[in-house]
C-alpha cells in the first residue's frame, strides 16, 4: 500500500518564520514557483481565493497582497522533521516536493499505526495536512485530495470504482478538454483503454 502525505500551507508558514523580521504582518502572501501559485496565506480562503482562477477575479481585501517567488530547494531542510517522522515507519520514502511525499508499507499494522500517529502529528502542526492510500501513487494522491475519513484508504479491489468517481478534469491534465470531447468523463474510463 502506498500513502501520499501533504502538508497544507507548508511554504507560506515557513516563509513567514524564516522572514519574520522583514515580513509584513499586515499583508497576505501568495508564493509562486516557476510562475505558478504554489502556496498562499490561509486567510485568503475566507475571501474565496482560488489559485486556479486568481487572475480572473478582483478581490476586495483588508490588507495588501504580496506575491513572492520562492525556490523549493530552500524549503527542503524545513521538511526534514517530517521525513524523519516518516522513516520511523518505513524506509521506502519518496519525496515529491518539500511539502509532500509517498511512503510504501508492506505490513498493514505498521500502516495503521503510521496513519494514527500522522493524524495526531498533523493536528499539532499549525498548517495541518492531508493523506490518502492506495495501490499506486496516483490513487493515493487522488484519495488524499478527494476523500475524507477512513475512505481515504482505497483497497485494490475498489480502485476501479474510485477512479470512475474522479472527473477527468480533477487532476491538472492539459489534455482533459480534448479527452472530454472524445467522450471521456472520468479517470477510470481513461484507464480502461487497452494499451
Amino acid at each position: 500500500m502506498i500513502v501520499y502525505c501533504g502538508l497544507r500551507h507548508f511554504y507560506v508558514l515557513n516563509f513567514l518564520r524564516l522572514h519574520a523580521a522583514e515580513a509584513q504582518g499586515d499583508a497576505y502572501y501568495i508564493l509562486t514557483h516557476q510562475g505558478q501559485v504554489w502556496d498562499f496565506s490561509p486567510e485568503l480562503k475566507d475571501y474565496h481565493f482560488n489559485p486556479q482562477k486568481s487572475g480572473r477575479a478582483v478581490l476586495q481585501l483588508d490588507k495588501p497582497v504580496l506575491t513572492i517567488p520562492i525556490s523549493l530547494p530552500d524549503f527542503l531542510p524545513l521538511a526534514q522533521k517530517w521525513h524523519r517522522f516518516s522513516r520511523q515507519y518505513t524506509e521506502e520514502l519518496e519525496i515529491e516536493h518539500p511539502h509532500s511525499r509517498y511512503l510504501r508499507f508492506k505490513q498493514p499494522a505498521i500502516l495503521q499505526q503510521f496513519l494514527l500517529d500522522l493524524s495526531a502529528k498533523l493536528k499539532e502542526d499549525q498548517g495541518g495536512g492531508i493523506w490518502g492510500a492506495g495501490e499506486s501513487k496516483l490513487v493515493a494522491k487522488l484519495a488524499a485530495h478527494n476523500l475524507k475519513g477512513p475512505e481515504r484508504i482505497v483497497p485494490s479491489e475498489q480502485t476501479g470504482r474510485f477512479l470512475n468517481s474522479i472527473p477527468l478534469h480533477r487532476p491538472p491534465l492539459e489534455e482533459a478538454t480534448a479527452l472530454e470531447k472524445l467522450g471521456f468523463k472520468t479517470l477510470g474510463e481513461l484507464g480502461a483503454i487497452p494499451m
